[in-house]
């Protein structure tokens, strides 16, 4: 009814329908240029105030095929997931199943599981609560963070045909050692917790947690493209954009991320479910819904106090909502009860930060003044050392290709010459693509932009002349050696 009536509006009114095609475009011009300055990955952004819904997409579902992506086309939300895990249990602990305060001890009586709670030779089993959990002050090593990076888990984790179970993942956690805090004492985040809760889900309802999210959310909502990983059809499955990382193909084991992050979903459906979350029609009593927008929040980051976490629940000033990431996509589902305003972001590479085009969108301003201009100076002293490195390498090469070219040179310059520059070779073999520098100019300058407000012709300067370095740097290379390595970074 009331879209009905907005659109009715908008027909008798042009001046509204003029400023409804300004902000698509406005979100079309956002979009195309985190697109671009991102090595075409694909972006989605959908916008909703008040009913009135914009919907954007740029960039390549798959980037071997070119294929772009569309407004419809589904993703992984990855930890986005996690508000609707604790929305179920929130619809437990108004059941009377569980409480906030229910310790892990009387869900889990026996077992080696209690083990996950060693810290110094003792055991904080007893200690860790449901609300500690949906709030990561539990202290449990997190088993998706347990090598220190992405490119390492990732190497690990996605092997396609590996099943993970809730034992196995257990038992991977196991493996890397006691807890990281005593329970209840420091905020870490940490994704073991909501794998516990997925199973607390199935003990304490006594449906698997899959078909309790399914009956209790995705049912009352009403949605049609929502869908668990480890259930999703393969036909599905198969018309879904690619996952990378750092524009890489990968893939990752749904059943690895299980309950604290294996839901696929659509602009629109995501949408239709956070909307439904900020008008309580998930729960019973209004008390609920206000538990977890006031209480359990604690800093995620003390450089950012503007971003908290509470009982499965991100704040960015006045929005509520979550974000994810698997090993090849990122989300932000977020929601502002105050305005109404909701906004949904997907990105197919686990690198592009999805809550950035948020901020950007939403005109949010995340940092204080102080903490900006410290940003913006590291940022800019960044950039010079990274010109200046340049600058050396761009130095040595030409030195040894002079040798290499020079008439007068021995054969024993040459030789060291040319070993040099094979040295030279494999110390930089993380090196980037030429191909990728006009991405990396349009991130470069956009952080510029973010955090210093402005892009000054000195740092536009140090970037080009940085960029102009490294590029003459692999074609060098690629002339002079000839190697597979170094002619691929040029081409």
């Amino acid at each position: 009814m009331f879209k009905t009536l907005v659109y009715t509006i908008l027909l008798l009114s042009p001046a509204l329908y003029a400023n409804n095609n300004t902000r698509q475009t406005q979100l079309d011009t956002l979009v195309q240029r985190y697109t671009e300055g991102n090595n075409q990955t694909a972006i989605l952004l959908l916008e909703d105030k008040h009913g009135d819904i914009h919907k954007s997409a740029s960039g390549f579902a798959d980037r071997e095929k070119q294929i772009p992506i569309k407004t419809d086309d589904m993703f992984e939300i990855g930890s986005a997931s996690k508000i609707f895990t604790a929305i179920a249990v929130f619809q437990l602990i108004e059941e009377g199943k569980l409480s906030l305060d229910t310790t892990l001890d009387t869900l889990y009586p026996t077992g080696k599981i209690q083990n996950l709670a060693n810290y110094k030779g003792k055991n904080y089993w007893s200690k860790i609560t449901v609300g500690m959990l949906l709030n990561h002050t539990s202290g449990l090593v997190d088993y998706l963070n347990v090598y220190g990076n992405d490119d390492k888990a990732i190497d690990v984790f996605s092997k396609k045909a590996k099943v993970y179970t809730f034992e196995s993942i257990i038992d991977l956690t196991l493996n890397f050692g006691e807890v990281n805090f005593k329970p209840g004492e420091q905020f870490r985040y940490c994704n073991t917790g909501y794998l516990l809760l997925g199973d607390i889900i199935s003990k304490r309802s006594g449906m698997e947690w899959h078909d309790y999210i399914q009956t209790h959310i995705f049912d009352v909502a009403g949605v049609k493209h929502t869908y668990f990983g480890t259930r999703i059809s393969k036909i599905l499955r198969a018309q879904m954009p690619k996952g990378y990382n750092k524009s890489h193909p990968t893939h990752m084991p749904m059943s690895l991320a299980s309950s604290a992050g294996e839901i696929i979903s659509t602009l629109s459906d995501l949408d239709i479910l956070i909307n439904a979350w900020r008008e309580g029609k998930y729960y019973k009593k209004t008390n609920t819904l206000h538990t977890q927008l006031t209480q359990g929040f604690h800093t995620m980051d003390p450089n950012i106090k503007a971003i908290t976490y509470g009982y499965g629940v991100m704040k960015v000033g006045d929005f509520y909502g979550h974000g994810g990431q698997t090993f090849g996509f990122e989300s932000y589902v977020t929601t502002n009860l105050k305005t109404n305003t909701t906004y949904i972001v997907g990105t197919n590479d686990a690198q592009v930060r999805s809550l950035n085009l948020f901020l950007k969108a939403a005109n949010i301003q995340i940092y204080d003044n102080d903490t900006l201009n410290q940003k913006c100076t590291l940022l800019t002293k960044q950039i010079e050392n990274f010109r200046h490195a340049t600058e050396i390498n761009h130095k040595n090469i030409h030195h040894f290709q002079d040798i290499l070219h020079n008439k007068n040179s021995t054969e024993a310059d040459k030789k060291n010459a040319r070993t040099a520059l094979q040295i030279l070779n494999k110390q930089t073999a993380n090196r980037m693509p030429n191909s990728g520098y006009p991405a990396l100019y349009e991130q470069f300058k956009q952080s510029f932009e973010v955090i210093c407000g402005i892009f000054s012709p000195e740092n536009n300067a140090s970037l080009i002349t940085m960029i102009h370095n490294s590029m003459d740097f692999n074609t060098v290379l690629a002339r002079e050696l000839g190697d597979k390595f170094s002619v691929s970074r040029v081409q």
